[in-house]
């Protein structure tokens, strides 16, 4: 049976009216009466009671809507995949991620994706933590690499990786011969505290709150460049997550001390993509990219 057919069955059963579902999909009314006029025929049965006010499926017309669903629910599932031949040699994808994954984790992504397909277009936008889930979920991003905290019914986890928070210290402080320590340790140094693009400090903000703990800070930035130089500086100390500071700690210019609190240990850093389709060829392999690096520096 022709997709066109298809579609016009679908269409009509929505709207419950041969001339609205035309309208609909921009095709004559008479051109569609015309296709399910020769199907009834064809099939020996009616499919819609024909009324003033409309249309509406009979028996078997249900039973023929269903079959029609399903066929081009499939179909727009084959599609990404039969476009993946063309793919594997250009397209283009989109990733929205948080700023903590642009020093080290993405870069490294896009060297080893582009390495392989070298014609693909990468668009990178860095969001909020949650802001990360709204773009993907608006169509504005393929993929979204953010805490799976903020994860939504619209949206499909493709991948995760541990990202617990820790104290980041520069070389020598008095926490860095810790193997790890309490959130308390460290509210007795001064502390930079970093805030989202919406001018939100997040996690700490809400432990605060709910453990009525002072968290203050003699800085207050949305720099993540500013932070680390800050920290590595020797004015203050930060709680961060380990994948934006992977250089610097591997150059010895600060130090990561893992923190005991249970609600900042358990974090964790996870891929999203879409809910309503599949993901095609280039999609895939960023994805599957991505997560290799998150597990290698995890």
């Amino acid at each position: 049976m022709h997709a066109a057919v298809l579609k016009y069955i679908v269409e009509v059963a929505r709207q419950g009216s041969i001339r609205k579902a035309a309208a609909a999909l921009g095709v004559a009314s008479s051109g569609i009466n015309r296709q399910l006029l020769r199907l009834e025929e064809e099939l020996g049965v009616r499919l819609f009671d024909r009324t003033p006010e409309g249309v509406a499926p009979t028996d078997a017309g249900w039973l023929l809507i269903k079959h029609a669903s399903q066929t081009l629910q499939g179909f727009e599932t084959l599609r990404p995949l039969i476009s993946d031949v063309r793919a594997l040699r250009a397209g283009h994808v989109s990733v929205a991620c948080i700023d903590s994954l642009n020093f080290a984790v993405m870069p490294e992504v896009l060297r080893r994706f582009l390495a392989l397909h070298p014609k693909v277009v990468v668009t990178i936008r860095q969001a909020a933590p949650d802001a990360v889930i709204q773009a993907v979920e608006d169509g504005q991003a393929d993929i979204g690499l953010t805490f799976t905290r903020f994860a939504r019914q619209s949206v499909r986890l493709a991948g995760d990786a541990p990202a617990p928070f820790g104290a980041v210290v520069p070389n020598g402080h008095p926490l860095a011969a810790f193997d790890s320590i309490a959130l308390e340790s460290c509210l007795a140094y001064p502390m930079v505290k970093h805030y989202d693009p919406d001018g939100r400090h997040l996690f700490l903000d809400e432990i605060a709150r709910r453990e009525a703990l002072d968290i203050d800070a003699a800085v207050h930035t949305n720099s993540m460049v500013l932070a680390k130089n800050v920290i590595a500086q020797g004015h203050a100390i930060g709680i961060y997550i380990r994948y934006s500071l992977i250089r610097e700690i591997a150059a010895r210019e600060i130090a990561f001390v893992p923190l005991t609190h249970p609600t900042l240990a358990a974090h964790r850093i996870g891929i999203y993509i879409p809910a309503n389709r599949n993901i095609n060829s280039i999609e895939r392999k960023l994805v599957e990219i991505a997560a290799a690096v998150l597990a290698e520096h995890g």
